[in-house]
């Protein structure tokens, strides 16, 4: 893939792979190609970023799935320069090669965030970096894990070729030899050790610093995830606060709103209660002054009878 100028990346420069290993005739399992480059702009490309990094989280799940069954592999096969041992030694080499690169660049996308998108935009970056966050420390988690397991049955295996190459080892010596990072030189001098037994105790005791390490600097690679993330919350549990604090504004807003509604209908109410009292009250004193100012009409009276004529004889 062809390197993409500073002007329009947000990386500082594009990551280099680590130097290639012995694989034994494995094909590698990343190229330069595999590692994300940060884009340059709004919310969405920064989103964009987002993704990328977590399809190659994805991808180191899926190699975590293979690396399992070459480490358990590697308990039939106790011999020294043998293949399961030593693709299970490279493989776990670069997983833990691109998981260091993966917390680059997510550290990067944090800095890009804060300090580049607006207050709005972060509010929801910072969601989709915390879901981010928790799945790179799933996946790291799980591999620290895998190579816990592994460590421990190195160890088993280290010490029963111990015991086989020199019965005589005493228990402080079985320790000391174990915890030693140095070649178990204990047994160089012995004459009585044969060369392909102190081969396989010389590569079980590699194969175990080499893990002691690699578990070292997971723990490490586990607590700056951890302190991220805590970062993270709490900006979360802020913009949480924010946006609660917003609700209830909200709320009390409503809640005064559906007030000042019920006291307009009763006002309204009232109102149309005085206009009809004022109505009946001003129809009853125009009737009274009508009743007052006008005239009485007489009355018109019949004649009175004419008194009826006594009739003659």
């Amino acid at each position: 893939m062809d390197a993409i100028p500073l002007a329009v990346t947000n990386a500082a420069e594009l990551p280099s792979p680590p130097p290639a290993a012995d694989r034994g005739g494995v094909p590698p399992t990343y190229y330069a190609d595999d590692f994300v480059i940060l884009d340059v702009g709004s919310l969405d490309a920064w989103l964009r970023d987002v993704s990328r990094l977590q399809t190659q989280i994805r991808s180191v799940n899926r190699d975590l799935d293979q690396l399992e069954r070459l480490q358990v592999s590697c308990m039939d096969a106790p011999g020294p320069g043998n293949s399961p041992w030593n693709r299970a030694e490279t493989m776990a080499a670069d997983v833990q090669a691109r998981l260091g690169v993966i917390r680059s660049k997510v550290r990067n996308l944090s800095t890009l965030r804060s300090n580049s998108l607006s207050a709005s935009d972060q509010r929801l970056a910072n969601v989709h970096e915390q879901m981010l966050l928790h799945h790179l420390m799933d996946v790291t988690k799980r591999f620290m894990d895998m190579q816990h397991v592994h460590a421990q049955r190195t160890r088993e295996v280290f010490q029963r070729q111990l015991k086989i190459a020199k019965p005589d080892i005493t228990t402080s010596e079985l320790d000391w030899v174990i915890s030693s990072t140095a070649a178990p030189q204990v047994f160089a001098d012995s004459l009585l050790i044969e060369q392909e037994r102190r081969r396989q105790v010389q590569s079980r005791h590699h194969d175990l610093v080499k893990l002691e390490a690699s578990i070292a600097e997971l723990q490490q690679m586990f607590s700056d995830l951890a302190l991220l993330l805590e970062q993270q919350e709490a900006q979360v549990d802020s913009v949480a606060q924010f946006v609660e604090s917003g609700v209830n504004v909200l709320e009390a807003g409503g809640g005064q709103v559906n007030e000042a509604a019920r006291i307009a209908r009763s006002t309204r109410r009232k109102k149309w209660w005085l206009l009809l009292f004022t109505l009946l009250l001003g129809g009853a004193i125009a009737a009274v002054v009508l009743g007052i100012t006008l005239p009485t009409p007489k009355r018109v009276g019949r004649p009175p009878p004419v008194d009826a004529q006594p009739m003659r004889a």
